[in-house]
């Protein structure tokens, strides 16, 4: 299947860019040569939620709201967007068959890697446990949409337990 881009549009939410012009402000007396900020653009699925609503929700992201996945109650962004398309996409109503994604910036950090292990330990990974590390996030797969391991509809994943590093 061939899958075509009708519109791509630009958002930003004026609260996220309002905490990054803090956090950036607030940041500049910090050694940038101690820190490893990795930041990617990556793919989030909504599923029955219009994305708008988190866009333009003042808190934007928050795991509060997510459900436990294979790597605990974060928040998950593919590499790929077949991932995100085929697993977690926003269906507009009253359009024909029309899609929504959000493309996100997420502040990736040092990941910690699993590759395709999914177990009860990774099932119960926290951003304390992360921290405990010296990490920011965990960075697995692929995986298909609720299926461990490789296939047609699979990504890399990365995991962030933190709101603040998704704009």
């Amino acid at each position: 299947d061939n899958i075509y881009f009708q519109e791509l549009e630009r958002i930003k939410s004026t609260m996220i860019k309002q905490n990054n012009d803090i956090s950036a402000s607030s940041s500049s007396s910090i050694d940038n040569n101690d820190i490893n900020v990795i930041e990617r653009l990556l793919f989030h699925g909504t599923s029955s939620i219009d994305p708008m609503k988190i866009i333009n929700n003042p808190n934007s992201f928050m795991k509060d709201y997510s459900n436990q996945g294979f790597y605990g109650k974060g928040l998950y962004f593919a590499e790929l967007a077949r991932y995100s398309n085929n697993g977690y996409r926003y269906s507009v109503p009253q359009t024909n068959n029309q899609y929504q994604l959000l493309v996100c910036s997420v502040i990736c950090g040092k990941s910690k890697e699993y590759e395709t292990q999914v177990d009860e330990y990774t099932e119960e990974i926290s951003q304390k446990k992360l921290v405990e590390e010296g990490c920011h996030s965990v960075h697995a797969g692929p995986h298909q949409p609720g299926e461990v391991g490789p296939g047609d509809d699979d990504s890399c994943m990365y995991i962030v337990y933190n709101d603040t590093q998704v704009s």
